[in-house]
Order: C-alpha cells, then structure tokens, then sequence
C-alpha cells in the first residue's frame, strides 16, 4: 500500500518527523523541544486512536494472522503504554528546565 493511497501514512510520517525533529531539539537543549514533543504526542495519539476506530470498523482482529496478528497484540499497546509514559513524564518534569536544572535550583537561597 502506497502512501498515496492511504491518508494514515502521511501521520505516520509526520509523526516521525516529530519525534526526529524533539530529540534533536532535547539535544541542542532548545526551548521549543517541550511544545514539539507535545505536538507529537497529540499528533501521535489522534493517529492512533483513528486507526483504532478504522480497525473496529473494519474488524481488523477477525482478519488478522501472522504479522498483522503480532502489530495488533503486541506493537500497539506497546505504542498506547509508551505515549501514556512520555506525556507523564512531560506533565511532571514540566516545572524543569531543557538545560537541565530545575527552576527550583535556579532561585538563590538565603543564608541561615
């Protein structure tokens, strides 16, 4: 199946190119790696949750055998627990800098 023929593969493909492009910005230590990390997670989770409503609809588990069988079972919910552990971990590291240090290190302590 080509991707012209399958409007999925273009989010499949944007959604790599998310994930490249905030690595690379969580690299350089760049501000804007935090809202493109959440552009992949929502971007990634809107492409998920359509193919899920495309596989009910088409009943996807009733057809699938050998690879298909193993994408569904296992690489899926891998995907779902992955993006559920990245969003956490956006959401509670939220208060920290890309550079590294928290904003809490930043505020100078006075002395006793």
């Amino acid at each position: 199946m080509r991707c012209a023929s399958n409007p999925g593969c273009f989010s499949d493909l944007l959604g790599a190119g998310l994930a490249v492009l905030g690595i690379w910005l969580l690299r350089r230590r760049s501000a804007i790696a935090i809202p493109v990390l959440w552009l992949f997670l929502v971007e990634s989770i809107l492409d998920l949750a359509y193919g899920a409503i495309l596989g009910i609809r088409h009943h996807a588990t009733d057809t699938a055998h050998d690879l298909t069988w193993v994408i569904l079972n296992f690489y899926v919910p891998v995907l779902w627990v992955s993006l559920v552990l990245a969003a956490w971990l956006l959401f509670t590291r939220r208060s920290e800098l890309v550079g590294g240090a928290s904003l809490e290190s930043r505020v100078p302590r006075r002395a006793a």
